[in-house]
């Protein structure tokens, strides 16, 4: 698994496509390359709720050799930030 770090907004499904997720013989290998994007919703399959209501669930895994103490303070200022 990769993770992409996508900066600014993105309005419409077909913006994934440009997004480059690797390099290859120094050529650029687009998402649209590698993915089907399809805009839609999937089925409710889990619920977060915080005080009883809906609220974003996220699962943060750190990558090997990362610091654990300096992860959790990481996502905890990103988490406070994104509240502003």
């Amino acid at each position: 698994m990769q993770s992409i770090r996508v900066e600014g907004r993105i309005e419409q499904a077909n913006d994934f496509l440009d997004i480059i997720v690797a390099r290859r013989g120094g050529r650029a290998v687009y998402l649209r390359d590698v993915a089907t994007i399809e805009d839609g919703r999937a089925d409710i399959t889990s619920m977060a709720l915080l005080n009883g209501q809906p609220a974003l669930a996220i699962d943060v895994v750190k990558t090997q050799g990362a610091n654990t103490v300096g992860v959790a303070e990481d996502v905890r200022c990103d988490c406070q930030n994104a509240g502003r």
